[in-house]
């Protein structure tokens, strides 16, 4: 998560694009291999189409989410 994390902050532009109304993400249902009981990047995705915040919100709630003992986005 560390490296996607950081690709997403060196490409705003896919931020963007998965908010975009006609190509973007919202309203998808994503999946991945990821384990079930961590976060995946599915979920990333899903947060940032859906949502209207900043990559730096998306991040922060999951970082406090994950120090709390919680599973993200979930």
């Amino acid at each position: 998560m560390r490296s996607f994390w950081k690709h997403l902050g060196a490409h705003p532009e896919l931020i963007e694009e998965a908010r975009d109304p006609k190509v973007g993400l919202r309203g998808w249902n994503l999946a991945c291999a990821c384990r079930t009981d961590q976060i995946c990047h599915g979920d990333v995705w899903l947060e940032i189409a859906n949502g209207d915040g900043s990559l730096a919100d998306v991040r922060r709630r999951w970082a406090r989410e994950v120090k709390a003992g919680g599973t993200p986005f979930r």
